[in-house]
């Protein structure tokens, strides 16, 4: 019998299934066995043990949803919490996470400061444009929040992919800056995947070879329980991401997030990290900024943070001893100070 030549999409997610099994397999050889059991019955005490409230239950009181539209079709989802006769935080997220990340931060902030926090495009309750996922357009999503709302003298905390998208938009949007924008906090973030090392760059550098697993997921709905929920990805995303310190609430929380993403759009977000370098366009950043990194951070490593605190006038670099690349969830004090200061320096 003639044999078919397998159907280009088909081809596809062959390739990207022998990738992603790959990529698996040669993550546990280099985690060793003793390593990999260690991790899993570590991370699974954590996300097990007492202590902490998981970010999605906490009660930030009144609060306001709005429908933003943005301006390639797009709907962003954005919760408003505060007084507005306070001065302005607005809190981008990072990728596969949703709006209550931030809640944490935001409840040590809220007597004093108004806060804004919204589900960046194709994440949670948002959903995304003509334009995908692409760097460019999440920063533009960022100037029609602050267009949209009518927020002025606003600091901007962006974390992991929400500072990347922050730093996008500061360098394309430069007049509205000037406007409306007082102080950013770059958290956990970089100015370009590539370029820095393996080793600088960590997980996320390898996104060309891991973004195949989550199209596999896209494709083959019934995987994505397992890709959320199973040992493995406790391994790679929970102990990664925090220290033997963190509480179950803080690895719970990131698990559910991952488990609830949406495979595809993962797929083109990591696609455009990889593709951003705005390295040469860091000299434009006006504002007062201050970069933050865990110095166990193995995700983005620090030498990023350095990169981004070198290249930016004046900015100052923030090293969180013993932080990894959760730093959001696991040392939200620390996050409410560096924004509590930005806008105390634009105040005196």
């Amino acid at each position: 019998m003639p044999r078919h030549s397998p159907t280009p999409r088909a081809a596809r997610v062959r390739r990207d299934g022998a990738i992603t099994l790959g990529l698996l397999g040669v993550t546990l050889m280099t985690l060793g066995a003793r390593r990999v059991s260690t991790i899993v019955h570590g991370s699974a005490q954590r996300l097990t043990a007492p202590g902490g409230t998981r970010a999605r239950d906490r009660d930030l009181g009144p609060g306001w949803v709005h429908d933003v539209a943005t301006r390639d079709g797009g709907r962003m989802s954005v919760h408003e919490y505060g007084d507005r006769a306070h001065p302005t935080v607005v809190l981008a997220h990072g990728l596969t996470n949703q709006w209550w990340i931030w809640t944490g931060v935001a409840e040590q902030l809220l007597a004093d400061h108004h806060v804004v926090i919204p589900d960046l495009r194709g994440h949670g309750a948002s959903d995304h444009g003509e334009h995908g996922m692409e760097m460019a357009a999440i920063g533009r999503d960022i100037a029609d929040l602050l267009v949209g709302l009518d927020l002025h003298g606003v600091v901007l905390a962006g974390y992991s992919m929400g500072g990347m998208a922050t730093l996008r938009f500061l360098v394309d949007h430069e007049s509205l800056v000037s406007e409306r924008v007082r102080g950013v906090a770059l958290i956990a973030t970089t100015a370009a995947v590539r370029g820095l090392g393996v080793r600088a760059g960590g997980a996320i550098r390898t996104s060309p070879w891991i973004a195949p697993s989550y199209r596999v997921q896209a494709v083959v709905p019934a995987l994505k329980p397992a890709y959320g929920e199973a040992a493995l990805w406790t391994v790679l995303l929970g102990s990664a991401a925090y220290s033997d310190e963190a509480d179950g609430a803080a690895v719970d929380d990131l698990l559910s997030m991952h488990a609830e993403s949406r495979a595809g759009v993962t797929a083109l977000a990591m696609r455009a990290m990889s593709a951003q370098d705005l390295r040469d366009r860091l000299g434009r950043v006006r504002v007062p900024t201050t970069v933050v990194v865990g110095t166990d951070d193995v995700t983005i490593g620090p030498e990023h943070s350095r990169v981004l605190a070198d290249g930016i006038p004046h900015a100052t670099l923030v090293q969180v001893q013993g932080a990894r690349h959760g730093i959001v969830l696991e040392r939200p004090t620390v996050i409410a100070e560096v924004v509590r200061e930005l806008v105390m320096r634009e105040d005196s």
